[in-house]
């Protein structure tokens, strides 16, 4: 049995990377950013479905409308130099 392991620092992406890793969902349903402001941001379900866009981002925290219970919700987010998809629930 062979065993792939991804890391995120594969061909010096880690500096990178490491700033925008930093993205936390409270149970108050306020995303937080850990770094940076992001340019824009798209909650999407595992569909595609988008449920919210905002792209007048002013601070470091941004306060979400209700989200779907009981699924998996996907936040895509665009910074100047780089655009990540991370699952927040």
């Amino acid at each position: 049995m062979y065993i792939a392991k991804i890391e995120k620092h594969f061909l010096g992406v880690k500096n990178n990377l490491d700033k925008f890793n930093a993205i936390y969902l409270t149970e108050t349903n306020e995303l937080i950013f850990n770094d940076e402001i992001p340019e824009k941001i798209e909650i999407i379900d595992l569909l595609g479905r988008n449920i919210y866009t905002n792209s007048k981002i002013l601070t470091r925290s941004l306060n979400l409308p209700d989200l779907p219970e009981n699924q998996v919700i996907l936040v895509k987010i665009k910074y100047s130099s780089i655009e990540i998809l991370q699952r927040i629930r």
